[in-house]
C-alpha cells in the first residue's frame, strides 16, 4: 500500500513540474504576443526575412539534390521547386515590404483554417476546463482574418504583426490555463496521498 502512496506521490510532483515549466512556457509566449502587436511592422517585416531565409535554405539544398537524382525527370522536378523555392527567398529577402504583403495572404488563409480547426478542438473537449478559452481564440482568430480581408492591402502592413501576436498572446493564455488546471490536479492527487 505504501508503495501504491509512493509512486502517487512521484507522480504528483511530474505534474507540478510540468505545471510549472507549462506556466514559465506560456508567459514567454504571451509577452511575445504583447511585443509583436505593439510593432507589428517591425514584427512582419522580421518574419518576411526569416521565411525568405527558410525559402532560399530549402531551396538551395532541393538545388544540390537535383544534381544528385537518378533519373532526369526527378532532378528535373527537383531543380524547379528548388529554383522557385531559392528564387522566392531572395524576393522576401531583398523586398521584405512585397514578402510581407504576400505573406499576409498566406497567413490569412492559415489563420481560417487555424480558427477552425481551434473551434473543433475546442468542442471536442468542451467538458473540460480551459475549453472556453480555446474557443474564444478560435472565434478571435477568424474575426481577425475577417478585418484583414476587409482592409486588404492597407492590412499588409501591419496585418502579420498583429495576427501573430494575437495568436501567440491567446496561446499563451490557453497554455497558462491549461497549467494551472494541471496544477490543481496535482494537488487533488496529494490530497488523495496525504
Amino acid at each position: 500500500m505504501n508503495f501504491g502512496r509512493t509512486s502517487m506521490s512521484i507522480e504528483s510532483e511530474a505534474i507540478q513540474d510540468t505545471s510549472r515549466v507549462g506556466m514559465a512556457f506560456g508567459i514567454f509566449i504571451l509577452i511575445l504576443g504583447i511585443l509583436a502587436m505593439v510593432a507589428p511592422m517591425i514584427t512582419g517585416m522580421s518574419i518576411s526575412v526569416i521565411v525568405g531565409l527558410i525559402l532560399l535554405f530549402a531551396g538551395i539544398v532541393q538545388l544540390m539534390f537535383a544534381f544528385k537524382a537518378q533519373s532526369f525527370s526527378s532532378g528535373l522536378f527537383k531543380f524547379l521547386f528548388g529554383g522557385i523555392s531559392t528564387l522566392g527567398g531572395l524576393f522576401m529577402m531583398v523586398m521584405p515590404a512585397l514578402g510581407l504583403m504576400t505573406l499576409t495572404i498566406v497567413l490569412l488563409v492559415y489563420f481560417i483554417f487555424e480558427g477552425i480547426f481551434t473551434l473543433f478542438v475546442a468542442f471536442q473537449v468542451k467538458p473540460q476546463r480551459g475549453w472556453g478559452w480555446m474557443l474564444f481564440s478560435g472565434i478571435v482568430t477568424l474575426a481577425l482574418a475577417a478585418m484583414i480581408w476587409a482592409s486588404w492591402p492597407v492590412s499588409g502592413a501591419w496585418a502579420v504583426g498583429i495576427l501573430v501576436g494575437v495568436r501567440l498572446l491567446f496561446s499563451g493564455i490557453s497554455i497558462i490555463v491549461t497549467s494551472l488546471a494541471t496544477r490543481q490536479l496535482s494537488e487533488s492527487i496529494e490530497k488523495v496521498v496525504n
